[in-house]
């Protein structure tokens, strides 16, 4: 784990060659860690450019319980196209009642505004 100046916590893995199957990863824009978290990844030694091109199209979801869990939430809106998510944590490391979607084009952005996304028998926005 490296704590960068600018507050962010970021890790550097390598894979025993053969062991990943790296045309997967290299498609991939997250990762189940510790079985409740999505971390943001790419392939190489860290990639800002890449992370910060990859965020260009976002969506923004508001009214989330301030319970809300990651994983969860990621099988409801993995179906509108969205690549990746994210919740915000406050200053007391609660969850914060909205979460960033992550697209890859403008066109999937707009396709997603067809689907309602149900989250714990409530209706996001």
């Amino acid at each position: 784990m490296i704590r960068e100046s600018s507050n962010k916590t970021r890790a550097e893995v390598n894979f025993v060659p053969g062991s990943a199957k790296m045309k997967e990863l290299n498609n991939s824009w997250c990762l189940l860690f510790i079985g409740k978290y999505l971390v943001r990844i790419t392939t190489g030694t860290h990639n800002s450019q890449k992370l910060s091109e990859r965020s260009k199209f976002t969506r923004r979801i508001t009214d989330l319980p301030e319970d809300a869990n990651e994983v969860l939430l990621w099988r409801q809106v993995k179906r509108t196209g969205a690549k990746a998510l994210h919740i915000f944590k406050n200053n007391n490391d609660n969850n914060m009642r909205s979460t960033t979607v992550y697209f890859l084009n403008e066109k999937d952005i707009t396709d997603s505004s067809k689907f309602t996304i149900v989250y714990n028998n409530s209706k996001l926005s």
